[in-house]
This record gives structure tokens, C-alpha cells and sequence, in this order.
């Protein structure tokens, strides 16, 4: 009876250790014919991606030719664009490096231009290129403008007239250049007479080429340029740029007086300009890819104090914050640091901070997001040294927009911050 039992366990046994043998002979003919299909279809892949890319490059030399463009330069990047080595760093050097920073945008906006609602590899629905290649491309979930390499490109703003700068304004953007030993490139902002748009710019009697960043082999450049006399000023490289890094452009021009900011730096200050220049231009050539992105002019630019008194508010275009987000940008401290040393200056001064967005989005989104922003400027501004209880903030959404959501300038006046005296 016992051997009978130990006949049957050990039988058991041998069936139990034949179908783990099987089992695993089934598991490994499973892997096997996976990791063969997987080679296949990584040889599919790549097959597949070289013959993408193989028509792609056939396409673009068959369309260079019918344009006659040199097959150096794409007609149209078919892909999401990234900076040279991907070494896109941003415009922001901190916040606190921006202490001094003293520019105030114009409270009026005339053109606003961040290529959200285009798509990539279109042509720049707001802005007229006059010469050149530009698209709109995609760059680390921004809409940039992309300036060909090897290209010169002339562009104004799509107005209704072309006369349409006040005397007074200021105009801010940024720009992504690069800096290599093979490298040639400049950037140039001209305010002209718009008696030709076209023009050049070089025989009008009000032209001012205002900006050179790069210009082929020399020292990076600042200034204002006239009809047989300059202002340029060579200026230190990790200033003016290069290196794929974003650098925020700022200027103020009133009359005869004009001002340039580089990031936090005021590099070039005149007052001996030619007033009556009614109309922008703004062109590039380039060696390598140029990037280009939120362009605004805006109206005004006075000092904020006259506006509070006159008009018992000042809407704060200057304070800015990344999409969608309470994180301010570097750029918010120049009208930041107005508003804290008005208030130190005058200390029976009191506001409401008051947040406001644009339409877009949901209204709870919208009202949290913009409590959210006044509240951050009023941390700041206490942190510098104003008591609380001479701030409060209030956040508004899109309840009280200035202007219907319908474009893209609307939209920048609907976003906004306004100090509402108390």
C-alpha cells in the first residue's frame, strides 16, 4: 500500500515537472517569435522613416527649383522647431537681477503678436513679409516666428493704415540669435516715414534703424542709426545675445527720445531723434536661424503716478506672468518697481490690485487664475517694502473685459493687471 502511494507521488511528479518543461518551452518560442517581431518592425520603421525622409528632401528640392530658392534653405520645416542643440535656455535670468529695471510698456495697445492661434509652417497671419522666408513654427510648446537660415526677411504689422505710431510708445519682443565662429547675422528695428512701406527706409527724412544685435563679423551693436550719423554703441556679447538664448528687447520712444533695453540692461539712452516716424519695420539676416516672438506695440509709456491721479487707475500691461500659470515674469518688475517706490514716495497712496484674463478658458479657471496673479504682485510688492495693508487684490476673470475676446490685441487688453487707487 505504501509503495502503491509512493508509485503514484512520484508520477505525479515527473507529469508535474513535464508541463513546467513544456510550459516553458511555450514561453520561450512566445519570446522568441516577439523579439523577432519586434526586430522586423524596427526594420519596417526605419525603412519607412527613410523613405519619409527621402521624399521629404525630394519634395523640398523639386519645390526649391520651381521657386528658384537655394536648396540650403527649406521652403517649410515639416517638423516641430527646436533651437540649434536644443539649447534653448529662455529669456528669464531671475527675477531679483531685474531690481533696477525701469521700463514701463505703454498702456494702450495698438499690436499685439504671439502667433497663438496660427499654424506651423503657415506664413505669419499678422505680420506682412516684405521679403524673406518666416513661418510659424512650434518651440517647447510656444509659437514662434522662424527665420530661414541663409535669408534676409523684412516684415511690418498687418494695420489698417500705415500710419499708426504715436509720439509716444513702446515696443517690446523676443528674439533668439546665435553666435558661432562661422556665424553672420543682424537684427535691425527701423521706425520710418510710411510714405513707402517698402522702402528701405534709408531716404526718409524720420528713418531710424534702431537695433543691431550681430552684424556679420564685429562686436555686437546697440543704438539708433540716421541719415549720415549713428549712435551704436558696441555692447558686451552675453548682452546682446547669441547662443540660443531668448533675450527680451525694450524700447521707449518719445519724440525725440528714445531708450533701449536689453533683458534687465538700459543699454542706450538719446535725445536727439527726429520725430514723425509713423510706421514699423523690422528685418533680419542671418547665417542661421533666427526665432522671433511676442511682438507688442503699445500706446503711452508715461509716468504712472500722472495716470493714477488723472484717471484714478493705471492698467499694468508691463506685469506679465508664463501661460496659464501665477509665476510673473522677470520683465513685471519694471512697472513693479514703479508702483513700490510710488507708494514709498507717497504713502497716502492705496490700491486694489485687481487680476484680469481674457475670455478664453472657463470662468472658475478664470477667476481662481486671476486672484491668483494679484495676489502674487501683492506678495512682491510687500516683499519690497509696502505694507499690506495699503494693497488688496481681487480677481476678476474675464467679467470685466476692456474689448470682445475676438483677436489677438483684444485679447492682450483683456489680460491685465490694474492698480485701482483707494
Amino acid at each position: 500500500m505504501k509503495k502503491t502511494y509512493l508509485i503514484k507521488i512520484f508520477g505525479l511528479l515527473l507529469l508535474f515537472m513535464y508541463d513546467v518543461q513544456m510550459a516553458d518551452a511555450q514561453l520561450f518560442e512566445k519570446l522568441k517569435e516577439r523579439v523577432k517581431q519586434t526586430a522586423e518592425d524596427k526594420v519596417i520603421n526605419k525603412a519607412g522613416d527613410a523613405t519619409e525622409k527621402g521624399m521629404d528632401k525630394a519634395e523640398e528640392k523639386i519645390t526649391n527649383k520651381k521657386t528658384g530658392k537655394d536648396d540650403k534653405v527649406s521652403s517649410q520645416s515639416k517638423k516641430t522647431t527646436t533651437p540649434e542643440q536644443g539649447t534653448s535656455k529662455g529669456a528669464a535670468q531671475g527675477i531679483n537681477s531685474y531690481a533696477n529695471y525701469d521700463f514701463v510698456p505703454g498702456d494702450k495697445i495698438i499690436f499685439q503678436c504671439d502667433f497663438a492661434d496660427e499654424r506651423d509652417g503657415e506664413l505669419p497671419g499678422r505680420l506682412t513679409l516684405i521679403d524673406g522666408n518666416a513661418e510659424v513654427q512650434t518651440m517647447n510648446g510656444e509659437k514662434v516666428l522662424h527665420v530661414q537660415p541663409n535669408s534676409e526677411m523684412q516684415f511690418i504689422p498687418v494695420m489698417k493704415n500705415n500710419k499708426y505710431l504715436p509720439e509716444q510708445f513702446t515696443l517690446e519682443f523676443d528674439v533668439m540669435m546665435f553666435d558661432k565662429e562661422d556665424y553672420y547675422g543682424d537684427l535691425r528695428v527701423f521706425f520710418q516715414d510710411s510714405s513707402d512701406p517698402k522702402a528701405t527706409g534709408y531716404s526718409s527724412p524720420h528713418y531710424v534703424e534702431f537695433l543691431t544685435l550681430f552684424d556679420y563679423d564685429k562686436s555686437p551693436r546697440i543704438g539708433w542709426a540716421k541719415p549720415g550719423s549713428s549712435n551704436l554703441a558696441d555692447i558686451p556679447k552675453n548682452v546682446a545675445g547669441g547662443s540660443g538664448t531668448w533675450k527680451h528687447i525694450a524700447i521707449y520712444m518719445n519724440k525725440n527720445i528714445g531708450k533701449v533695453y536689453v533683458d534687465q540692461h538700459r543699454i542706450r539712452a538719446v535725445n536727439n531723434l527726429e520725430p514723425g516716424a509713423d510706421m514699423l519695420r523690422i528685418s533680419s539676416s542671418s547665417s542661421r536661424p533666427v526665432y522671433i516672438k511676442n511682438i507688442r506695440l503699445a500706446q503711452g509709456g508715461d509716468d504712472a503716478y500722472k495716470k493714477v491721479i488723472s484717471d484714478g487707475k493705471f492698467i499694468a500691461y508691463g506685469i506679465q506672468f508664463d501661460v496659464n500659470k501665477s509665476v510673473l515674469k522677470p520683465e513685471s518688475m519694471g512697472t513693479i518697481n514703479e508702483f513700490v517706490k510710488m507708494m514709498k514716495e507717497k504713502p497716502e497712496l492705496a490700491f486694489e490690485i485687481g487680476g484680469h484674463t481674457d475670455g478664453d478658458g472657463t470662468p472658475d479657471r478664470n477667476n481662481k487664475l486671476s486672484q491668483e496673479r494679484a495676489d502674487v504682485v501683492k506678495a512682491k510688492m510687500v516683499e519690497m517694502g509696502v505694507e499690506s495693508s495699503r494693497l488688496t487684490t481681487k480677481g476678476y476673470g474675464s467679467s470685466n473685459s476692456i474689448a470682445e475676446n475676438n483677436s489677438a490685441e483684444n485679447k492682450a487688453k483683456n489680460r491685465r493687471v490694474e492698480f485701482v487707487r483707494k
